[in-house]
């Protein structure tokens, strides 16, 4: 196989992040209010088909004030400057549940880099919630 061919192989298939894994393992088959209970609660109400419900969500996440710093990471010898200034990490996510309200699946929308790492939604969800009183 040509090298051309081996980076396209590496882009089909399923992309699954750690973070949506850990939201299929933990939710999908539940309530969605469990997710709301976890994470807070969606953005407007769902769109509504005929057996099944998309809900809107998006990480609610200060604006962090961070100075300009340089560091390595990913690769070794990459330098990647910080930006100089506030900050926005933010996770959009779309949860699909049926008629009923249990999740079948979660789609991320959009995505930030985190402080450490290129994905915010991985780094929020990669981990089990800590759940929290409505």
């Amino acid at each position: 196989m040509s090298l051309v061919g081996l980076v396209l192989a590496g882009c089909t298939g399923d992309n699954v992040s750690a973070g949506t894994a850990q939201l299929d393992k933990t939710y999908a088959g539940h309530k969605v209010d469990e997710f709301f209970a976890s994470y807070g609660k969606p953005t407007g109400k769902p769109s509504e088909g005929s057996d099944s419900k998309i809900y809107h969500w998006v990480s609610v996440q200060p604006v962090v004030d961070q100075p300009m710093s340089a560091g390595f990471r990913g690769s070794p010898g990459i330098a990647i400057a910080e930006p100089d200034g506030p900050v926005e990490y933010s996770c959009e996510i779309n949860i699909f549940t049926d008629r009923n309200g249990i999740i079948r699946k979660f789609t991320i929308l959009n995505d930030s880099y985190s402080t450490y790492t290129s994905s915010y939604c991985d780094d929020l969800f990669a981990s089990p919630p800590v759940h929290r009183t409505l």
